[in-house]
């Protein structure tokens, strides 16, 4: 989940929503008698404290907290110790008890508010500091913690006023100057940032916020090296600190140093190995890295702890459960987070994508909303939903959605992006073209702006301009060579040829020792049926790299348009041999045994893409085709069929293998019924035509199948089973 930066509040123990919302739960008020043994179980936690045994501490005011519940200032130092020690959920119990206590305690409503603000409850931290500010209108800390409040909510002029404030009434306290360089840095005045963090340091050379704060500095600026230099000086000054090592674990994450990340993240849990806030850090961190065991043994263990922390630990094994493509289990332990946490935005978002792939779009989408809702300011949430609207084809809504985030975040790139592809999908190009220029404009060295505004420069007409912005994509991210050959071949099917064959010619160019520029040529070749072209430039490819398995796929194409199935069948093998569980090569295995009528490793292998993806269209639909051309097992045929028609309604030629199924279990009006709506779907099909005419025949309606099978021929004479219908349309008029 979120956690609060150093940056937006300067405090050093950050705690989450979960934990907030957990302590609510928790909260209780208890009673009871005063006592001598209270009062030394008190003294003795406040000298722990003050030598640094916290843990210590904990049970000294614990123990004094058990003999007298009604003692204030043992529930106000086990409340602080808490937060030092980043359990805010139980801190936030603590101050909450001492308000009950205390109601004029201006101190509790004051810490109270502190914590609501880590974990963007704006309207509870705002309620809690209005009662501290009616006690004590002069406290410092107080007119600090405004000036966040202020910032969550994106009034950045009135923070400004909290934090003058703040200054007017003690100039000299380090926290309120680096919350000033916090604010400058959110108005984008870097300059004036580091101005201040440079004078917290001047005022306290050796104070750990400042210090951290100066480096969060230079790492928004992308100077990586002297972050790491002011992280590694306060790990030095603070050694017992884990707080340096945490940011340095972040700092390698962001340098793919992931080893030197997980080493500084073992050292922090070693300093304080009972903190649950860096056993969830360094499991976020082997959920970065895809460790999804070892993350989820974190969270198991977490889990079987019991305890405040429950939520939280779930919430990460629901996001480990989505990585590791177990939607069902992530949905599960989401929407346990949601349901006893509705306005925590991150489980929202989390839950909605654990929806969107389980195919649930309407639940995903509504989970968006309730996210944006629940904090109006996240920037994820909009982005997901309007990310959403664009794989759904609503492109005005997904425009509308992406507007509003560039209107809140007018200078970032991938919200300008989002936008031109919103632009780009409801085929307005221009609009497009305008963002991608933008995103050039404020990430120069970045190749994905160039690439995107080659794509709507190809929109426009303008291929001479798209394919200079290529060659500059190219030039600064050569692995976007993958996606200018998807765009290739995508021009190829629009009808421009010429268009294609020249961004071919441009991967060549700019990439001449990858595979990838001599395999789109080839594979543009096959498809305009040049085999002895296609055939050079994908040996051409494999001569780049011997073990490029696309390449094989291509050259298996091509000898199927040959129809010379054995060899196309060794080289979908050579393909599989490469990649084993390479999908579109098990397919081109499959279809290869198909035409060779070797049925029974056909299924074998239709089964196996099956188990790779159980979903997969071409695979249900011709392992179906397979049974009844075996005449078995149709049955199981059928229900592949029909399963294939749920996933691709619009596809005639799957709706044709189900009425093909039907018609030979003898069902042939239902036959009927799906080859009509096989032949709506693409009446210029000449098999499609057939089909229906031969099941109309069967349902002995001759002049119905007379017509089909005349339509048929005229469409195209040499149709692969124009002999078949010819005998037919034969008998029917003998």
């Amino acid at each position: 989940m979120r956690r609060v930066h150093r940056g937006e509040l300067t405090l050093r123990r950050r705690g989450s929503l979960l934990s907030l919302v957990l302590s609510l739960l928790l909260t209780g008020l208890g009673c009871g008698g005063w006592g001598v043994a209270a009062e030394t179980h008190l003294e003795r936690g406040i000298a722990h404290r003050r030598e640094g045994r916290l843990q210590a501490a904990i049970i000294e005011f614990r123990n004094a907290l058990q003999k007298a519940p009604a003692l204030a200032r043992a529930r106000q130092e086990l409340g602080e110790v808490y937060f030092e020690e980043g359990e805010i959920q139980l801190a936030l119990g603590e101050f909450a008890r001492l308000a009950e206590l205390e109601p004029d305690n201006a101190l509790a409503h004051r810490k109270m508010g502190e914590i609501y603000l880590l974990v963007r409850a704006w309207k509870k931290a705002e309620e809690s500091l209005k009662k501290a500010h009616a006690v004590d209108p002069t406290d410092v800390e107080l007119h600090r913690l405004m000036a966040g409040l202020w910032t969550g909510r994106g009034d950045l002029v009135r923070a400004a006023r909290s934090l003058q404030e703040a200054l007017a009434l003690d100039p000299g306290r380090v926290p309120t100057v680096i919350q000033m360089g916090n604010l400058l840095l959110a108005r984008g005045d870097a300059r004036g940032a580091r101005d201040w963090y440079t004078k917290a340091l001047t005022l306290a050379p050796r104070d750990l916020d400042a210090r951290l704060a100066l480096g969060n500095w230079y790492l928004s600026q992308r100077n990586l090296a002297e972050a790491g230099e002011q992280y590694r000086t306060a790990a030095r000054e603070h050694p017992t600190d884990p707080a340096p090592r945490v940011a340095l674990a972040r700092l390698y994450r962001l340098e793919g140093k992931p080893d030197a990340a997980l080493a500084e993240l073992q050292a922090s849990l070693a300093l304080r190995p009972y903190r649950r806030a860096l056993k969830l850090e360094l499991a976020e961190w082997y959920l970065e890295q895809g460790k999804v065991a070892e993350g989820l043994e974190i969270a198991n263990s977490l889990l079987a702890g019991g305890g405040p922390g429950g939520l939280e630990a779930l919430y990460l094994r629901g996001r480990l459960h989505l990585t590791s493509r177990r939607p069902k289990e992530a949905i599960a332990d989401l929407q346990t987070v949601v349901q006893r946490l509705p306005q925590f935005s991150g489980g929202r978002i989390a839950l909605g994508l654990a929806y969107e792939a389980e195919g649930l779009v309407a639940q995903a989408e509504r989970e968006y909303e309730l996210a944006i809702r629940a904090d109006p300011n996240t920037r994820e949430a909009r982005w997901r939903l309007a990310s959403l609207y664009l794989s759904m084809g609503a492109t005005e809504r997904a425009i509308a959605s992406a507007q509003e985030i560039v209107k809140a975040h007018p200078e970032d790139p991938a919200s300008r992006a989002l936008l031109g592809k919103s632009y780009l999908q409801a085929k307005q190009a221009e609009k497009a073209y305008g963002e991608f220029t933008k995103v050039v404009e404020l990430t120069p060295s970045s190749a994905i702006g160039y690439f995107n505004r080659g794509v709507s420069l190809l929109a426009m007409g303008k291929g001479d301009r798209a394919m200079t912005d290529f060659q500059q994509a190219l030039h600064r991210d050569a692995h976007l060579a993958g996606a200018v050959a998807v765009i290739s071949l995508g021009v190829d099917q629009t009808g421009n040829p010429e268009a294609a064959a020249a961004l071919a010619h441009l991967l060549q160019q700019g990439a001449p020792r990858s595979p990838i520029g001599y395999y789109t040529a080839g594979l543009l070749a096959v498809r305009h049926k040049k085999f002895p072209e296609a055939e050079r430039f994908l040996r051409m490819a494999l001569e780049q790299d011997h073990t490029f398995a696309p390449a094989y796929l291509g050259l298996g194409e091509l000898h199927r348009g040959r129809e010379d199935h054995h060899q196309a069948l060794a080289q979908f093998q050579a393909a599989v041999q490469m990649r084993p569980s390479l999908v579109p090569g098990l397919i081109g295995l499959a279809n290869s045994y198909l035409a060779l009528k070797r049925y029974d490793e056909a299924v074998a292998t239709f089964k196996k893409v099956l188990e790779i993806s159980p979903q997969f269209v071409p695979a249900l639909n011709n392992l179906a085709w397979t049974y009844a051309e075996q005449g078995q097992n149709l049955g199981e045929a059928l229900s592949l069929a029909q399963q294939a028609r749920q996933l691709a309604p619009k596809h005639a030629g799957i709706a044709d293998t189900a009425g093909w199924i039907l018609l030979k279990r003898n069902m042939v009006g239902e036959a009927i019924a799906t080859f009509r709506e096989a032949v709506e779907l693409a009446p210029r099909h000449p098999t499609l035509r057939y089909h229906l005419g031969l099941a109309y025949a069967r349902r002995g309606r001759g002049q119905e199948a007379v017509q089909e099978l005349q339509t048929a021929l005229e469409i195209a004479p040499r149709f692969p089973e124009a002999a078949e219908a010819r005998q037919l349309l034969t008998r029917l008029r003998q």
